[in-house]
C-alpha cells in the first residue's frame, strides 16, 4: 500500500554479522542463539525475538525467521499472519493487539515486548527514514537529516538525536506525508475523498516549497481546485513541462524539469482551461548541476605527443568532435608547421594525425552531416582545409575561386574582394556548415560575409557587415537557416556599410542572421561593453567571446574566453547564465560551478569548446596545456 516508502524497509545482508543468524530470511533462528530482531543487537539473553516485528515467537523456537511454515512442531500457527500462534492464545501473529495474557505489549511499536526490558531496535529504521528523506530533497547539504545515534546496551533502550536544518523537518514530514496519501490505490482505503477538478471555478495557488532545487528535484505545489488526475494537470517551470506526479486536490507533487532557466515563474492549467496561473509571489531558484575534468594534458603547454593523454603536453585551440567522441584540433606543431590532434577518451589515447602540412592552427572549425571536418585558414585569405576520416584523416587544401558581387564589395585584379588594411594575418578565424543548403560560411577581418559551395569551391561575398574578427559561429539545430556568431574584441576599420561607431558597439557581442539574406537580418543579441554579467540578453555582457556550439535541447554554449568561464544561452527564454568557471579569476582547478577554474587563451589565442554525443562539453583550456570535459547535468 504505501510503496513510495519501501525504501525505508530495505535492508543490506551485511546487517548481521559473524555468528549471529538473520532475523530477516529464511535461515532458522536456532535454540541457543542470540539473535537480532531487527539489526546488528540481540533482543534479548534467550531468544525471546521476534519474526519480524517485536512479537515473541516461542520460548524454545523451532522456526524460520520469517515465512509460513510452523513455529514448533506442536503448533498450528504461521510466523507472519492473522492466525493464532499458539491454540491457548487469543492473539495475532501481527498487529497492535495484546500478544498474551501476560505481556502488556503490542505487536509493532517501540515499547518492550514483555515485562522484562527487552530492547527493540529501531535504529536501522531511523537511519533508513534519514536516507530516504535526503534523497527527496537530492542530498543537499543544506536539507540533510543527519542521524546521530547512540543505544545503551545495559538499560536496554534507544537514544535517538537528530541535527536538522531549520525548516527542513517541517518540509520533509510534510511531504513523506503527501506520498504517503497518493500512495493509495483509490480513496477508499483510507476513506478520504479527493475532490476532482471543478471547471465553473478558478485554480488557486498559495505556495510551493522547496524554493530552489536541481534537475528532477521534488517540489510540492499547494493550492485549491487542481483535482486528482495528474493527467489532466499540466505545471511549467517557465516554459519546460515538469513531471506531475500526483494531486490531492490541495497540494501536488512535481519534478523539476532540465534547464528551466535560472529563476523560474511556475504555472500551472488545469483540464481544458485555455489560460494558465501562476505563483505571483514566489519564484523557483534553479540550480545547475555541472563537473569539470580534465581529459589530456600535463598543465605545462607545449607540444610533446607521447601517446597517453595525461603524458602529452599539448597547445589547444579550436575543437571539433565526431558522433564517436573523438575530438579534434588543429596546432601549430613543435615549429610552428602545423598539425592535428585526435584524443579519444574512452580508448585513452592521443594521436597525431599529421605534421608539415602548413595548416597553422585554426580557431573554430565545423563538420558536415558525413563527419567531414573542416578548418579555416587564419593566414591565408583563399585557402581552407578539410579531414575526412573516410580516407584515413587525410587533409585535402581548398583553394575558393570568387565570384563575383560587387553590389557589395570590389575585387582585385585576381578576382578576389578587396579586403582593407587584412594583411596575411588572422584573416578568417571561424566557418559554420549550414546543413539546409550544404554550404559553408565564413566571416572575414573586414565585414565581408562569404558563403562557399563545398563540391565547386566557389566563394561569394553575400554581405557587409562590422569589421570584427569573429571567433565562433554555429548553426541552429532547428531553425537551420539561423546563424549565431561569437563577435571578439579585435577590429579592422570601418567599411563601406558600417562605421566606427557602429562597428564598436558589436563588440564583444553574439549576434545572429539568416544566411539567405544577411545583411537585413544582421542583429545584436546580447549588450553593449565588455564585462560579465548574466540575465536577460538586452544587459548580459562577454569579454572576447570564443568558440559556440548548440547542444542537443537547442542551448548554445559560448567559451568566454578572457572571463575564464563557459556561458550559456537560452534561445526561449532570452538569457544567459555561466555554467562553469569564477569570472574574472584565472587558474587551473578542477570542481563544480562554484569551485572550477580555467586560465583561457594563450595571448590572442582562443578558448576551444564543442559539444559532442550526450551533451558533453569538451574546452580546450589552452594555457593551462590541457583539454577538459564538462558534464551539464
Amino acid at each position: 500500500m504505501y510503496a513510495c516508502i519501501a525504501d525505508f524497509f530495505v535492508l543490506k545482508s551485511t546487517s548481521y554479522y559473524g555468528s549471529v543468524p538473520a532475523a530477516f530470511g529464511s535461515v532458522p533462528i536456532s535454540d541457543s542463539s542470540v539473535p537480532a530482531a531487527f539489526g546488528s543487537i540481540p533482543v534479548c539473553d534467550k531468544s525471546k525475538t521476534t519474526a519480524f516485528g517485536y512479537v515473541p515467537i516461542s520460548d524454545k523456537p523451532k522456526t524460520t525467521a520469517f515465512g509460513p511454515v510452523p513455529i514448533s512442531d506442536k503448533s498450528k500457527t504461521t510466523a507472519f499472519g492473522s492466525v493464532p500462534i499458539s491454540d491457548k492464545s487469543k492473539t495475532t501473529a501481527f498487529g497492535p493487539v495484546p500478544i498474551g495474557d501476560k505481556p502488556k505489549t503490542t505487536a509493532f511499536g517501540p515499547v518492550p515486548i514483555s515485562g522484562k526490558p527487552n530492547t527493540i531496535n529501531c535504529v536501522s529504521v531511523i537511519q533508513l527514514f534519514c536516507h530516504s528523506i535526503n534523497q527527496l530533497f537530492n542530498n543537499s547539504p543544506k536539507t540533510q537529516i543527519i542521524y546521530i545515534g547512540s543505544i545503551n546496551k545495559n538499560k536496554r533502550n534507544v537514544q535517538l538525536n537528530f541535527s536538522i536544518m531549520k525548516k527542513v523537518i517541517i518540509n520533509s514530514v510534510a511531504l513523506v506525508c503527501f506520498l504517503l496519501s497518493l500512495s493509495c490505490k483509490d480513496d477508499n482505503e483510507t476513506g478520504v475523498a479527493r475532490p476532482p477538478h471543478d471547471p465553473s471555478k478558478p485554480v488557486v495557488l498559495t505556495k510551493f516549497y522547496p524554493d530552489s532545487g536541481q534537475i528532477r528535484g521534488k517540489v510540492i505545489l499547494e493550492g485549491d481546485n487542481f483535482g486528482s488526475d495528474p493527467k489532466q494537470i499540466k505545471v511549467y517551470f517557465n516554459n519546460k513541462p515538469a513531471k506531475v506526479v500526483g494531486s490531492i486536490g490541495t497540494q501536488m507533487y512535481v519534478i523539476v524539469p532540465r534547464l528551466p532557466g535560472d529563476t523560474c515563474k511556475i504555472c500551472v492549467r488545469v483540464g481544458d482551461a485555455q489560460d494558465s496561473v501562476f505563483y505571483e509571489n514566489q519564484r523557483f531558484r534553479y540550480k545547475l548541476s555541472s563537473q569539470s575534468s580534465s581529459i589530456a594534458g600535463t598543465g605545462t603547454r607545449g607540444y610533446e605527443i607521447t601517446g597517453k593523454l595525461h603524458e602529452s603536453t599539448i597547445m589547444v585551440y579550436g575543437l571539433v568532435v565526431d558522433e564517436n567522441s573523438n575530438v579534434f584540433w588543429l596546432s601549430d606543431g613543435p615549429s610552428g608547421e602545423g598539425s592535428m590532434l585526435m584524443v579519444n577518451e574512452e580508448e585513452q589515447f592521443i594521436r597525431e594525425m599529421f605534421r608539415g602540412k602548413g595548416t597553422g592552427w585554426a580557431q573554430s572549425p565545423t563538420k558536415r552531416l558525413d563527419d567531414v571536418m573542416v578548418f579555416p585558414s587564419d593566414q591565408r585569405r583563399d585557402v581552407y582545409y578539410t579531414v575526412d576520416k573516410r580516407k584515413g584523416y587525410a587533409v585535402e587544401t581548398h583553394t575558393m575561386v570568387w565570384k563575383r558581387n560587387t553590389d557589395i564589395v570590389d575585387y582585385d585584379r585576381w578576382g578576389g574582394p578587396v579586403m582593407s588594411n587584412l594583411g596575411t594575418n588572422r584573416l578568417k578565424n571561424a566557418m559554420a556548415y549550414c546543413e539546409e543548403d550544404s554550404c559553408y560560411y565564413t566571416y572575414y577581418r573586414d565585414g565581408c560575409f562569404v558563403k562557399i559551395d563545398p563540391v565547386t569551391d566557389t566563394a561569394q561575398v553575400t554581405a557587409l557587415l562590422p569589421a570584427i574578427m569573429v571567433y565562433g559561429m554555429a548553426f541552429h539545430p532547428t531553425n537551420r537557416y539561423m546563424l549565431y556568431m561569437a563577435m571578439s574584441d579585435q577590429k579592422d576599420g570601418a567599411n563601406a556599410q558600417w562605421s566606427s561607431g557602429e562597428r564598436d558597439s558589436y563588440l564583444h557581442s553574439i549576434c545572429c542572421l539568416d544566411v539567405r539574406d544577411p545583411q537585413n537580418t544582421f542583429v545584436k543579441l546580447t549588450g553593449n561593453g565588455s564585462g560579465h554579467q548574466d540575465g536577460f540578453f538586452a544587459t548580459a555582457k562577454f569579454k572576447r567571446p570564443w568558440q559556440m556550439y548548440f547542444d542537443s535541447q537547442g542551448m548554445i554554449y559560448v567559451a568566454d574566453a578572457t572571463n575564464y568561464c563557459v556561458r550559456r544561452l537560452d534561445l526561449e527564454m532570452g538569457t544567459v547564465e555561466t555554467v562553469i568557471g569564477i569570472p574574472g579569476e584565472r587558474g587551473y582547478r578542477e570542481g563544480t560551478i562554484e569551485d572550477a577554474l580555467f586560465a583561457g587563451p594563450y595571448g590572442n589565442n582562443g578558448m576551444g569548446l564543442c559539444v559532442g554525443p550526450d551533451d558533453v562539453i569538451y574546452i580546450g583550456d589552452d594555457m593551462n596545456g590541457r583539454l577538459r570535459k564538462l558534464a551539464v547535468e
